[in-house]
């Protein structure tokens, strides 16, 4: 089975696997290199990693709209179903995971990395190759790194 992964801009990730479309973080209205616009997505899940405005973004209406699970910790998952009335969430807990029909999600641990939140605005401005080679010796080559650039995706 083929995962693609496709980077949005800043923290927004589309994950496509075994038939399903998980969305990650998608702030995409206000996003200046936002590379989708949030009513082309039709996710079946919406994973949100915190709760700053350029990572929930468009949640809550993409949920809506969808009826998408919102997977997150369980304060964002509260925030969800009392402000937005968003009843399907499932909260997660920083060091456990669970299996869900798409695979298993757990919070630590990664094999491949992907940066992603760095040159939507001058203030995030970075070099992401450079991060890269910081985390492949780190990991003594043991994660892998692919930097992509907005709109680009990648096959695990």
């Amino acid at each position: 089975m083929t995962t693609q992964v496709t980077w949005y801009g800043h923290a927004a990730l589309g994950i496509e696997t075994g038939g399903k479309f998980l969305l990650f973080d998608p702030y995409l209205t206000g996003n200046p290199v936002a590379t989708v616009k949030p009513d082309a997505l039709n996710p079946g899940y919406i994973l949100i990693s915190h709760g700053h405005g350029d990572h929930v973004g468009d949640a809550p209406d993409i949920a809506k709209r969808t009826g998408a699970m919102l997977i997150s910790n369980f304060e964002i998952c509260s925030w969800f179903e009392t402000k937005h009335g968003h009843g399907s969430v499932h909260a997660q807990h920083i060091g456990g995971g669970f299996n869900y029909d798409f695979g298993r999600v757990k919070l630590i641990g990664p094999r491949v990395v992907i940066p992603i939140h760095y040159n939507t605005f001058d203030l995030l401005t970075q070099d992401a190759h450079e991060w890269a080679r910081r985390v492949s010796s780190a990991s003594q080559d043991k994660t892998q790194v692919v930097v992509l650039s907005p709109g680009q995706s990648f096959s695990l």
